[in-house]
């Protein structure tokens, strides 16, 4: 599986989007936006994940 990172923006109200690509050429989207975010203790994000085949991203 190769993943490419598109936008991570690690910060309040921030977003972040990846795509995975399996070794047959499927791709994967995630995506989900960063709730919280601090130093040393952590993050929290919501996350929008789905397992659909794209088209062209």
């Amino acid at each position: 599986m190769t993943t490419i990172v598109d936008s991570l923006d690690v910060r309040k109200g921030g977003v972040w989007w990846y795509v995975q690509r399996d070794p047959a050429g499927n791709e994967y989207a995630h995506n989900g936006l960063f709730h919280e975010t601090a130093r040393r203790s952590g993050l929290s994000i919501r996350t929008n994940s789905k397992a659909a085949r794209l088209s062209g991203w």
